[in-house]
């Protein structure tokens, strides 16, 4: 069994070991991770947030099914337009797709997309992922 901070860090280690779209120093792992970007450099935000956890067993070991999502932030320079932005998304898109990461933690696939336009020097696309991992307590 693994825990949620080691299956986190197993998403992380996934996109610095396969995501080629940006270099490693531009990628920010976690929603509260102080980062400062350059205005010309492309970069991407990545967090894992679990939702729900469910009993899936009625024995005497706690088997839960753990929900929850990826949410991946994309900022390309917003002189780039929305294309350098999309390329990015669909690199992600690719790298997951069918993936399970750190043993347990297996992508169910794409979730949402919202394309939030130009915030100041970039222009902001999110892919959400949804994913599930099994959890035994005991």
């Amino acid at each position: 069994m693994t825990t949620l901070k080691s299956s986190t860090e197993a998403v992380y280690d996934f996109y610095l070991d396969n995501f080629t779209g940006v270099a490693a120093a531009n990628m920010v792992m976690g929603r509260n991770t102080t980062y400062t970007p350059s205005s010309q450099t492309a970069y991407v935000r990545i967090a894992v947030l679990p939702v729900t956890e469910t009993q899936i067993s009625m024995g005497t070991a706690k088997d839960y099914r753990e929900e929850g999502l990826i949410v991946f932030d994309v900022y390309a320079p917003a002189n780039k337009g929305d294309s350098a932005a999309k390329v990015l998304v669909q690199e992600s898109d690719n790298d997951l797709r069918n993936q399970t990461i750190g043993g347990d933690l297996k992508i169910r696939g794409e979730f949402g997309f919202t394309d939030f336009g130009v915030e100041g020097d970039f222009y902001h696309l999110q892919r959400t992922y949804s994913y599930t991992r099994d959890v035994l307590y005991s």
